[in-house]
């Protein structure tokens, strides 16, 4: 089977030799690689441009505004949610991490016990998180304006003597 050379010019040619500059592109009758119309094309350069201008850097970030988002609970706000169960059983103190969702207008929707020490210290402390007992700030993205986040937090239970 032969087929024909399919081309649109017929003065096509295929560069031959040892020219260790030749970076692709088409090459003219003479053998000089044409390199298209943009020469020095730069990373952020102007589209269309013709590569010839500097490039012009980017406007510089904004101070970062950004912060984490806090909840503040008051001491005496949570002994209200002591679980009986616990108190029955003679603990004192206990320690319950949480992981908590806090929307950008600061309320608090979600609060699950990263892990369960038992004895009603879980429930407890999802509840007085969700109940109002505490407050939140929400985060703040870069920009300073509040998003809806999740953050670890852990409420300390004690018995007041």
């Amino acid at each position: 089977m032969v087929t024909e050379e399919q081309s649109n010019d017929p003065g096509d040619s295929v560069p031959t030799g040892n020219n260790t500059n030749y970076r692709g592109g088409d090459m003219a009758a003479n053998g000089v690689a044409n390199q298209g119309p943009v020469r020095n094309a730069q990373v952020g350069g102007t589209p269309g441009g013709t590569g010839t201008g500097p490039v012009t850097p980017p406007p510089p970030p904004g101070p970062d505004r950004s912060a984490r988002a806090s909840i503040d609970c008051d001491d005496g706000s949570l002994e209200g949610f002591f679980p009986d169960e616990a108190r029955d059983e003679g603990i004192a103190r206990m320690r319950v991490p949480l992981r908590v969702t806090i929307e950008s207008d600061g309320r608090i929707t979600s609060a699950r016990a990263a892990a369960d020490p038992g004895h009603g210290f879980a429930r407890a402390a999802e509840r007085a998180l969700l109940s109002g007992s505490c407050s939140a700030t929400p985060a703040r993205n870069r920009d300073g304006q509040p998003v809806t986040a999740t953050v670890t937090y852990a409420i300390n239970f004690e018995l007041s003597s």
